[in-house]
C-alpha cells in the first residue's frame, strides 16, 4: 500500500519504539527486554537499517512500526495507520467518516472546555465545594479536565452555538437531546462533569454526578461513533505509562477512585465504569503489563461484579497465555489478584480516611483462586443439595489453566475446604 510505505520512509522506527521500551544500542542495532513478555536477558531487537523489530525470545514475533504499534497498544490497523500517518504529516483515504469523527471530538472538546470555565464560575460553587469535601485538588481537578454543567437547559446548547457548532452533531455526541417536537436542551445539567478520554487523550464522551438527591447518581454520556462505554477504560490515558512502567495495574470502579489514586501519588489505576470488566477493556489491558489487581467495591452487587469480571478477564488472560507459551517449561501466567478492603470502603473512601498505606494494602491482595474460592463456598452453599459440585463447576475453567504443580496445590485446598478427597475434587473436574 502506497501510503504505509510513505509512512514508514518518514517515520524512524527506533524514535517510535524507544517512546515505550527502553532501549540499548547493540552493535548496528538496539535491544531491550521484550515488552510482550517477561525476560531478564534482552531478546527484543530493534533494526534500523531495515526499519524492523523482533523477540528472539518466547513471542518469536516481528514486524514494522504498524505491527509495533498495534501488538503495543492493542489498537487495530486502522487506528494505527491514523496515528502513524498523523505524525508522519501523510494525508490518507482510510474509507471512515474521518471528518465527523474529527468534528466529534471538537464539539467534545469545546463541551469539556465550557464545563471547566462554568466550574470555577459563581454557579459552579456547588460543584467545587463537593470536590473540596472530597478532598480533590484543584491541581488534579484540572489534570482530570473536572467540570460543572449549569442548571439553565440551553447553557451548553447557547455557547456551541455561540462557536458556530451544528446542534444537529451535538445530539450526535450526546451533548443535547431532541424532543419529537424538535427543540433540543442540554442532555447534562447541575452536575459534576468527568470528561472521558480515549486512549489518545481525545474526549469521548461524559461521566456526570448529581449534586442533590433528587436525580440519578450518575448518568453518563450514550454510546456515540466515538464512544463505547464497554471500550473505555476512564483514566487510561493518565495512567497506561505507569501500568507499563511498573508492570501492573490496579483496576477500580469508579471516576472518584481513580481521581483519589492520582491525587496520592499512584498513577498505575483505571476505572472500568461500569460494575464488571468487559472483554474489550482486558485486550486493552493485558499487552501492557502481567499483573493486574481488582480493587472493586465488595459489598454482594460487588463481589458480584468481582467475579464477571474475573471470569471476562481470566478467559482473556489464558488465551493469551496459550498463545505465548507453548508447553509446560515456558509456562509464564498473568499474575491476577483481588484486594478486599477494609471494612468494605472503597479505594476513594480509603485513601481519603488515611488508615493505612494504599502500597501496602494493595500487598495484601489474594492471589484469584485464593479470593474466589471462600467467595463461591458461601455464594453456592456447599451444605445444599449440588452446592460442592457447583463451586468445583465454577473454578474449573481457572484450574484448567494452570501448571500441574500449581492446580494439585489447589485441588488440595478445596478438598479441604469441602471436606471430600483430592480424587473427588479431581473426578468432579473431569465431568465439567
Amino acid at each position: 500500500m502506497a501510503d504505509t510505505d510513505e509512512i514508514k520512509s518518514r517515520l524512524d522506527i527506533v524514535e517510535i519504539v524507544s517512546e515505550r521500551v527502553q532501549l540499548q544500542k547493540a552493535g548496528r542495532n538496539y535491544k531491550a527486554n521484550c515488552p510482550f513478555h517477561n525476560e531478564k536477558t534482552p531478546s527484543f531487537i530493534v533494526d534500523p537499517s531495515r526499519q524492523s523489530w523482533r523477540c528472539f525470545g518466547q513471542c518469536s514475533e516481528g514486524g514494522d512500526v504498524f505491527n509495533f504499534l498495534m501488538k503495543v497498544d492493542q489498537i487495530e490497523f486502522g487506528e494505527a495507520l491514523g496515528l502513524l500517518a498523523q505524525r508522519a504529516g501523510v494525508d490518507i483515504d482510510s474509507g471512515r467518516d474521518t471528518g465527523n469523527t474529527n468534528l466529534q471530538f471538537e464539539i467534545n472538546n469545546i463541551a469539556s472546555n465550557f464545563y471547566q470555565e462554568a466550574l470555577v464560575s459563581p454557579e459552579g460553587s456547588v460543584a467545587r465545594a463537593y470536590l473540596d469535601k472530597r478532598g480533590v485538588s484543584s491541581e488534579i481537578g484540572d489534570k482530570f479536565g473536572l467540570g460543572y454543567s449549569p442548571r439553565g437547559r440551553d447553557s451548553l446548547k447557547t455557547h456551541l452555538s455561540f462557536h458556530g457548532v451544528d446542534l444537529g452533531k451535538a445530539v450526535e455526541c450526546g451533548l443535547l437531546t431532541e424532543s419529537e417536537d424538535g427543540v433540543t436542551r442540554d442532555f447534562f445539567w447541575g452536575r459534576l462533569m468527568f470528561p472521558i478520554h480515549d486512549r489518545q487523550g481525545r474526549v469521548v464522551g461524559f461521566g456526570a454526578r448529581a449534586l442533590d438527591d433528587a436525580m440519578p447518581k450518575y448518568i453518563n454520556t450514550a454510546a456515540t461513533s466515538v464512544f463505547d462505554k464497554r471500550r473505555t477504560l476512564y483514566g487510561f490515558h493518565l495512567s497506561r505509562e505507569a501500568i507499563r512502567s511498573s508492570n501492573e495495574g490496579v483496576i477500580v470502579e469508579g471516576y472518584m477512585d481513580v481521581i483519589a489514586a492520582h491525587q496520592f501519588g499512584y498513577k498505575n489505576v483505571v476505572a472500568s465504569m461500569g460494575t464488571a470488566l468487559t472483554p474489550e477493556q482486558v485486550q486493552q489491558l493485558r499487552n501492557i503489563a502481567s499483573s493486574y489487581v481488582l480493587a472493586l467495591d465488595q459489598d454482594s452487587a460487588g463481589k458480584e461484579a468481582t467475579l464477571r469480571s474475573l471470569e471476562t478477564s481470566w478467559k482473556i488472560f489464558e488465551d493469551r497465555a496459550r498463545t505465548r507459551n507453548r508447553d509446560m517449561f515456558a509456562y509464564n501466567p498473568i499474575k491476577l489478584k483481588v484486594l478486599s478492603l477494609p471494612e468494605g470502603k472503597d479505594p476513594d473512601e480509603f485513601m481519603r480516611s488515611g488508615e493505612g498505606d494504599w502500597s501496602k494494602v494493595l500487598e495484601s491482595a489474594l492471589p484469584v483462586m485464593d479470593y474466589l474460592i471462600p467467595v463461591l463456598v458461601e455464594k453456592f452453599d456447599i451444605q445444599s443439595l449440588g452446592g460442592k459440585e457447583r463451586v468445583v463447576g465454577a473454578l474449573a475453567p481457572l484450574l484448567r489453566t494452570m501448571s500441574p504443580f500449581d492446580r494439585d496445590d489447589y485441588v488440595a485446598v478445596l478438598a479441604k475446604v469441602l471436606d471430600a478427597s483430592p480424587e473427588t475434587v479431581r473426578i468432579a473436574l473431569q465431568k465439567t
